[in-house]
């Protein structure tokens, strides 16, 4: 007697039990979601990043050059943050070959790169910056000078 309504019910073929698991999987509580992009990380992970030791790695978040807090009992930072800090600065660099100061760089120049564009040597750009010239901006112990700056004291030259 089984066996007669087994053979009553159809069977579905393939392409309609690929369907009908898609549409469970659409209606279920329980799909998964995409997963999360992270905003924060370890101390460790921005370390490795860096390729700093623990001492060197915890001096700069006791620096406060990015947020950082602390969750579950370990000092996280923020990504957003460290990114920021990281396209503003020359000094570190990721071990994944990304170069710094990408923001940096977008509105200054170093002295060796005026000293480039002028076809002259560096102390004669310092010696400018000392005659207050032109402006300079000081980033982590480094000499900056921003491009409008040197934009216009370039246009007031004669020769």
């Amino acid at each position: 007697m089984a066996t007669a309504i087994m053979k009553q019910k159809e069977v579905p073929e393939m392409d309609d039990v690929a369907e009908i698991i898609s549409k469970i999987s659409e209606d279920s509580p329980y799909k998964r979601r995409p997963t999360q992009k992270r905003t924060w990380m370890t101390v460790p992970e921005m370390g490795k990043l860096l390729g700093l030791k623990k001492t060197d790695r915890y001096w700069l978040v006791h620096k406060n050059v990015f947020e950082s807090k602390e969750i579950a009992g370990k000092i996280r930072i923020n990504i957003a943050s460290f990114e920021k800090w990281y396209a503003n600065q020359i000094k570190y660099h990721k071990v994944t070959g990304e170069k710094p100061g990408k923001e940096l760089k977008s509105w200054s120049y170093s002295v060796k790169e005026v000293a480039d564009l002028l076809e002259v040597d560096d102390y004669l750009v310092y010696d400018l910056l000392k005659k207050n010239q032109m402006e300079v901006v000081i980033v982590d112990y480094w000499k900056r000078i921003p491009k409008e700056s040197f934009q216009n004291w370039y246009k007031s030259q004669s020769r």
